[in-house]
């Protein structure tokens, strides 16, 4: 067991080695902006040849093979990585990016890697419209306290938002719940809302500077890992290898409850 654990994290090694030598070079002469997130040159000759790597070499039979199954497996670790805590995708988001499971196992052996940058699109445009509600938010500065909402702070197994207006009910809360946290600390006003817009400015930059070689770099690592049978969505080795997390979670734990004391894992 602990040999082909060995094993299994050589070759993802291996697949990352060969992104990181060939990607650059091979993507170096057509660098794009960070505001034009395209598919590099030779993104498809690379993303083809990782698969063929992976099913001639892989020790283990089982997961040589890119299958529908593995495919969609990898289709949904890729939207999770993105929004780990469920808050930027709508529901109706997700299920028109599931429309593409059936044949992305095909599309992945030939290397076409367009549905990965559509993602990405719709996400940073999920990100911007949250932000600039976020923003709106905080520049009325008003947050009532008197109820007894509560908050789920750890939305890994909670269900995407249906509709707009059901995000922004959930982004409300969370509002209150930061604000919250920042008062506890007995954290000025004007301050907390300083914090807060600072904080949400530069996760959108984060996700912003990204160009189309950082989301390759996250597509491909990860459909390296869903081959190797072991991937975790919540800990995105490509994210984690260019300095980011999905979303920074102010904690872990379980419902909070943002009207009163907290009753939450913090």
């Amino acid at each position: 067991m602990i040999k082909q654990q060995a094993v299994k994290s050589k070759i993802l090694s291996l697949v990352l080695l060969l992104q990181l030598v060939l990607l650059p070079t091979a993507n170096a002469a057509e660098k794009t902006p960070a505001n034009e997130r395209k598919p590099g040159q030779f993104d498809t000759l690379i993303a083809r040849q990782v698969v063929n790597f992976m099913t001639q070499y892989h020790f283990d039979k089982e997961h040589r093979s890119l299958n529908p199954e593995k495919a969609k497996f990898f289709l949904e670790t890729y939207i999770e990585g993105l929004d780990n805590l469920n808050l930027f995708f709508l529901q109706s988001d997700i299920d028109q990016f599931m429309m593409f499971a059936p044949g992305l196992d095909a599309k992945t052996r030939a290397g076409d890697i367009t549905l990965g940058h559509l993602i990405f699109d719709k996400f940073i445009e999920r990100l911007d419209e949250n932000h600039t509600y976020a923003n709106q938010m905080l520049d009325k500065g008003t947050f009532d306290f008197t109820d007894e909402a509560r908050y789920l702070v750890n939305r890994r197994e909670a269900e995407a938002p249906k509709d707009k207006a059901e995000q922004r009910e959930l982004w409300q809360t969370r509002l209150r719940y930061e604000y919250l946290q920042e008062k506890l600390n007995k954290t000025e006003h004007d301050e907390i809302i300083k914090t807060l817009k600072r904080r949400y400015a530069r996760i959108r930059r984060h996700f912003r500077e990204l160009d189309g070689d950082d989301i390759y770099a996250i597509g491909i690592a990860g459909l390296g890992g869903v081959m190797l049978g072991h991937f975790t969505p919540s800990i995105n080795p490509a994210l984690a290898a260019i300095g980011l997390r999905a979303f920074p979670a102010a904690a872990i734990g379980g419902f909070t409850s943002v009207g009163g004391s907290i009753i939450g894992g913090l």
